[in-house]
């Protein structure tokens, strides 16, 4: 029965790092200067939806949360501070 508790585990691990890895690459197309139009940036797709460059940070974070930057920033303060 442990067996397959930890086969459960092990499952919802890979899902949860599957789904992080399709959101870092959305955010990254949708961040990239070079990837959704050649030469066209995320400030350039901010004001043609009409948002502040912000803002359009902002929507990409309810989308897909922070950023692997950001996370890594945080684990490191998590890390300093324990």
């Amino acid at each position: 029965m442990r067996t397959v508790r930890a086969r459960g585990e092990s499952f919802r691990q890979a899902w949860a790092n599957s789904e992080q890895g399709w959101k870092d690459a959305a955010r990254d197309a949708l961040t990239s200067r070079s990837s959704v139009v050649p030469g066209v940036g995320p400030a350039d797709v901010a004001g043609a939806v009409g948002v502040s460059r912000e803002r359009y940070d902002q929507m990409l974070d309810e989308a897909f949360g922070p950023s692997a930057e950001a996370r890594a920033e945080a684990a490191g303060q998590q890390g300093q501070e324990g």
